[in-house]
């Protein structure tokens, strides 16, 4: 979390804002502001659609639950791994 919001943001994005702010002359709090409200008509139109499909499925159109089987060659290395990490 950057110590000026209380929000999480991470210190990429923060720079990114900041290069921005020096570019544009704006706050930062500002940009945040116009890039919210410049992305929220899309987000909202797309959210809504996503709903919409979601509403439109059927019980018929479900399926069980497909299983893949057990990992294979290369699939059991990264499980080993993690499985080494939680251990650790």
């Amino acid at each position: 979390m950057h110590p000026n919001y209380p929000w999480e943001i991470s210190e990429s994005l923060y720079e990114k804002l900041e290069e921005l702010s020096e570019l544009t002359e704006e706050p930062i709090d500002t940009l945040i502001i116009i890039i919210i409200a410049m992305r929220m008509p899309s987000l909202l139109r797309e959210t809504r659609k996503f709903n919409q499909i979601l509403d439109a499925i059927t019980p018929e159109q479900l399926h069980r639950e497909i299983g893949f089987g057990e990992p294979v060659c290369s699939e059991i290395a990264p499980l080993y791994k993690l499985s080494f990490i939680r251990n650790s």
